[in-house]
């Protein structure tokens, strides 16, 4: 089940970290972070089975967004298993078919040794519409997801 923070509540929330006190405001949040522990599944081998994988992250992104107005994180950083770049576009494809995401984000955190592979992922969806955005640090994760641009 995504971990869900917020819950309507208020949030002091700084625009710029090197002036807090004059762009603070008080809003509204309620994000949704998935682990890759929810939805990477591996075969008895070990192998990454991908349909069940894919199966499973689509389920709890769905979950997640109908419970989500700021946006979605999902967190790869510990991931054993790494899709191909094959499954990613795949993946970018079926995010881009079976989920309604006009004027969603989603943010994907990854560990640093695997930023090419969130950000081939970020440039599939992107030209499907999508707006995703790879990151290595959570505070600029949650920092994009709270920006009240529409496009990065």
């Amino acid at each position: 089940m995504p971990l869900s923070f917020g819950e309507g509540q208020g949030v002091r929330f700084c625009v710029s970290p090197e002036n807090k006190k004059r762009n603070c405001e008080i809003m509204p949040y309620h994000v949704t972070i998935i682990h890759a522990r929810e939805f990477m599944q591996v075969t008895a081998e070990g192998t990454l089975n991908y349909e069940e994988t894919k199966r499973q992250l689509l389920q709890c992104a769905s979950l997640a967004i109908s419970q989500s107005d700021s946006g979605v994180l999902i967190d790869t950083r510990a991931a054993h298993s790494v899709l191909s770049e094959t499954n990613l576009w795949y993946l970018a494809a079926e995010f881009g078919k079976q989920l309604s995401l006009a004027g969603f984000k989603i943010a994907v955190l990854c560990p640093r040794e695997r930023f090419d592979h969130a950000k081939f992922l970020e440039l599939c969806s992107q030209n499907r519409g999508l707006n995703v955005m790879a990151f290595t640090s959570f505070e600029e994760a949650i920092t994009w997801l709270f920006a009240t641009s529409e496009v990065s």
